[in-house]
Formats: C-alpha cells, structure tokens, sequence
C-alpha cells in the first residue's frame, strides 16, 4: 500500500502547534488589554476660526461695497439681488465670512428684507478694508456725513433726501446716485454734483437704528 502524500499547502503539525501555542499564550494579554482613557483637559482643543476684521458693535450701518450683491436666505436662496453698489444695510449680526443685514437702502418691494451677504461685501467708515482714491462709496458717504450734519448741503435741496439718494446706491461710469427727481454725479474726486432737487424724506439721515424696548413682564 502507498503512503499518503503530504499536501504542500498544509503547514507541518510542528509548525502548526507552535503557532496554535503562541496564541494561546498572548491571548490573555490581549483580552485584558483597554485604551486608556485621555483626559478631555489633555486633548488638543479645536481651533477657532478667527475674524480677521474688527467689526463695530452691533446694530451699525453699512453699504455694500460692490454690485451686483445677493441677500440670501440661511439655506442660500435668493432674497434680494443688489444692483447697485453702496446701498445701505444694518448690520445685526457678524461672522468670519457672512453678516446678517438689514436692507435699509433696497427699493420696495426689498425695502427692509432681511437676510445674510458676504462678510467682503460690506464697508464702513472706519473700515480696515481701504478704497482706490477718489473711490465713489467713499465720496458719496463723506457728503452724506456732512449734510447729515447740517453742512455743505447744496442750496434749497433736503439733507435728508440726499442722505437717502445715498442709501439707494450708485451705478454707472462716473457714478450716478438718482432719484424720480434728482440726480448726483461724482466728478471723480470728492465732488458731487446735483441736478435737480430731491424729494424730501424725513428721518433718513439718522444712521442707527433705535435700541430695542426692554422686554416687559
């Protein structure tokens, strides 16, 4: 009778006992083994994202530094398309790279739509963002400052209706802020010039918007 032949992909019985013994002999070890627990003091923190820009206290007021600007909605749909740049929005809320505005200076039916633009694409006197010289967002604000202050106001125009030219934006090249009745052009300086005469709008060059009421019991 013929022995049987070894199968080649069969380890040895020597071989195979050793391994078999050495697993046992580990087993133990390893069923005993737990993570050791890290004390959450000692874990690294999650860094937070910082803001680069130091924003003034909110409420504050605000126009958008370019055009055409979308306000959108939390889940991004589109309330509001801002054509024209320097259109006047408070600010209610601030974060690394959105701002929750108020849209002061939007035409009906968007007047007062509320809702969240680009953290860039707001400025603000006092703004670390700079602005190329004879910029008109820059010319346009600084004469609403001053008229809103009683000062260089064109002769029988309404200071509070061309603070709220202003607020409505400029488009064109040169810049040009209109209204049914008026116009103001930008000399490319800090000149603006006004053709016509707005109408009058009261109240619209107060800049912050009233403090909340406390609330009552």
């Amino acid at each position: 009778m013929n022995a049987p032949r070894p199968n080649p992909r069969r380890p040895p019985a020597t071989l195979h006992g050793a391994l078999l013994a050495g697993i046992l002999l580990v087993w133990p070890a390893l069923a005993c083994w737990a993570p050791v627990p890290v004390d959450p003091g000692e874990q690294d923190p999650v860094p937070a994202v910082e803001d680069p820009r130091a924003w003034p206290t909110t409420p504050f007021t605000a126009w958008t530094a370019r055009g055409p600007v979308s306000i959108v909605a939390p889940g991004g749909a589109t309330l509001a398309l801002i054509d024209p740049a320097g259109v006047r929005v408070t600010v209610l809320q601030t974060l690394p790279v959105r701002v929750r505005v108020r849209c002061v200076g939007c035409p009906a039916p968007h007047q007062d739509v509320e809702g969240w633009l680009q953290a860039d694409a707001i400025w603000w006197p006092g703004a670390d963002t700079a602005r190329p010289p004879g910029d008109p967002l820059t010319a346009g604000v600084s004469a609403r400052i001053r008229w809103a202050a009683g000062q260089d106001a064109p002769a029988h125009a309404d200071a509070d209706g061309l603070c709220a030219m202003i607020d409505g934006g400029f488009q064109g090249q040169p810049a040009v802020w209109a209204s049914p009745s008026a116009r103001l052009s930008h000399d490319g300086a800090e000149g603006l010039s006004l053709t016509g005469l707005p109408s009058p709008a009261p109240g619209a060059c107060a800049l912050e918007p009233p403090a909340p009421e406390p609330a009552r019991d």
